[in-house]
């Protein structure tokens, strides 16, 4: 029983340090940590990797300016910054592309039916 539960944590550290190189992870740590909680279990298998840190450091980010200075609640600036590529969206880009391309549809399709005479 012991050895499976060494060759568990062994391969939980294994994918870690394989999620901790990749930007990608950390974004979505840092907006998990910012606009959600994250499970207990989960943040205390991550404990002591580069992804608990920034998922540590979303949770404490209240507000964060365009130069990526952090903001407790209360005001006060954390001690650290964030890469302006990891902040935090609810959603995607290619969802605006989507809607300002449905939005320019509709507009275009209402201008051309706007022109026909009207038959009653």
């Amino acid at each position: 029983m012991k050895s499976i539960k060494t060759a568990l944590l062994s391969f939980i550290a294994s994918v870690l340090r394989s999620l901790d190189a990749n930007p990608k992870a950390r974004c979505k740590a840092f907006t998990y940590g910012f606009l959600s909680r994250v499970p207990r279990f989960i943040r205390r298998l991550t404990a002591g990797s580069d992804l608990h840190r920034i998922w540590l450091r979303g949770s404490m980010t209240k507000m964060y300016d365009i130069d990526g200075n952090c903001f407790a609640s209360e005001g006060r600036k954390l001690p650290f910054k964030i890469d302006p590529r990891d902040y935090p969206t609810s959603l995607p880009p290619e969802f605006y592309l989507f809607l300002c391309t449905a939005l320019m549809l509709v507009l275009s399709v209402s201008f051309w039916l706007s022109l026909r005479p009207f038959e009653g």
